[in-house]
């Protein structure tokens, strides 16, 4: 019965941590721009934000939503023209997404930071992270 009751407090403290460290990398990710590990791409088509991130659509399918997870991107996003794609670095390292044609690119995204993209055209999009080169993913925008 104890050992029961000792894991029980031990995922209480885990989930405490994780939760402070969430908050911590917020702040530090937020606020002003001074210092700032993310940036937009030029023309202003996405936005970079700390651990809150703008809404994005979900379609059947797939989603608007990518967690950088084990150095990966995992399975390609589907989503709808017009829907915003935010990623969210979940991994222990500064990850970046960069598109194969140059059509976008975060800067380098610490842990819990995120990066949003809008895709209004149909289409394939390739992208990469520029960091470890055997990282890559894709936007199937419908």
């Amino acid at each position: 019965m104890w050992v029961v009751a000792a894991v029980r407090a031990r995922v209480r403290r885990v989930a405490l941590t994780s939760a402070l460290v969430l908050a911590a990398a917020a702040v530090a990710c937020g606020g002003d721009d001074e210092g700032a590990d993310v940036a937009a791409p030029a023309g202003g088509a996405a936005t970079a934000t700390g651990a809150a991130s703008t809404a994005a659509a979900t379609v059947a399918g797939g989603g608007g939503q990518v967690s950088i997870a084990s150095r990966s991107f995992g399975a390609p996003a589907r989503v709808k023209a017009g829907t915003r794609v935010t990623w969210t670095n979940r991994d222990t390292v500064s990850h970046t997404v960069t598109a194969d044609d140059g059509s976008f690119k975060s800067g380098n995204l610490a842990t819990g930071a995120t990066f949003s993209q809008e895709f209004a055209r149909v289409g394939t999009f390739a992208y990469k992270c520029s960091i470890h080169a055997e990282m890559a993913g894709s936007v199937i925008v419908e």
